[in-house]
């Protein structure tokens, strides 16, 4: 038996835009890590976001949840 040739090539990888992240506004590829949230734009797509800038945030807002509670604790 002999090995057929392929007939079909590999695509690229092709990289589109795929919005703007929502806490840095730069522009969101497909090639990045990103999430996509359930809220929706003025356009009526969904919100994106770099990974790593839906990581900063968390963990901006953690830090800030905490000091809060310190300064209630402290008075309360």
């Amino acid at each position: 038996m002999s090995a057929k040739n392929k007939t079909w090539k590999k695509p690229k990888i092709i990289q589109a835009e795929i919005g703007k992240c929502r806490y840095c506004y730069k522009i969101v590829f497909n090639t990045d890590s990103f999430v996509s949230f359930l809220s929706e734009d003025e356009n009526g797509q969904r919100e994106k976001a770099h990974y790593s800038c839906m990581e900063k945030d968390y963990y901006k807002n953690l830090i800030n949840k905490n000091e809060s509670k310190e300064v209630h604790n402290r008075l309360g």
